[in-house]
């Protein structure tokens, strides 16, 4: 009977401590499944603007970015391309939290007159180019995980620029006036400076 005993209470310490280890551990196992999908992705979408230039014979993507970047996609291994913003079949818009549960809106902005596709990899990938800006470029939605969720600025969603060379930025690197508190608008050059990382 002592032996039982001493048994259940083994069982139930060692119980009580894997549900205290559980959501780290889920937590981390999430976190290097994301950070290994945005990587992959990048590569993947940086590819595609190394590609058109190349097929181009270009030396920027000045030519692409004065059209609403439509030819970029064909770059790309897509199973769909949505033209109208308003299609949720790509991008809905209206999904997307933050890391502290706050709705974000991005549907009335600049960002959200997007040409946007679905990957193969299950990522929807959206492209603005810039307009009333001097300098060359275009607006950047990564969704990594598409439909799927979490849906979260930071994790798995990301709002970026790219310059006329293809090179991929955080919204927050181009212009300092968006939020920057590991947002969507800060951290994939984050992650990306990190070793593909989220430590967060």
């Amino acid at each position: 009977m002592k032996k039982e005993s001493d048994l259940f209470i083994t069982l139930g310490i060692i119980g009580i401590i894997l549900l205290l280890i559980y959501p780290a551990v889920f937590q981390a196992i999430q976190n290097n499944f994301l950070s290994n999908k945005l990587r992959e992705t990048s590569i993947e979408i940086s590819s595609a603007f190394q590609d058109y230039l190349i097929d181009n014979r270009l030396k920027n993507l000045d030519k692409l970015f004065k059209t609403n970047g439509i030819e970029f996609f064909t770059k790309l291994d897509t199973t769909k391309i949505c033209k109208d913003r308003n299609s949720k079949e790509c991008l809905d818009m209206n999904q997307y939290y933050r890391l502290n549960g706050e709705k974000t809106d991005i549907t009335n902005t600049d960002v959200a007159n997007s040409v946007c596709a679905v990957l193969k990899s299950g990522a929807s990938v959206c492209l603005t180019p810039f307009k009333n800006v001097e300098e060359s470029g275009a607006f950047l939605i990564l969704d990594i995980t598409g439909k799927k969720g979490p849906n979260l600025g930071g994790k798995d969603f990301f709002l970026c620029t790219v310059n006329n060379e293809g090179v991929i930025k955080s919204m927050y690197e181009w212009n300092e006036s968006y939020v920057s508190l590991m947002t969507e608008y800060d951290s994939y050059s984050r992650i990306s400076k990190e070793n593909w990382k989220i430590n967060y």
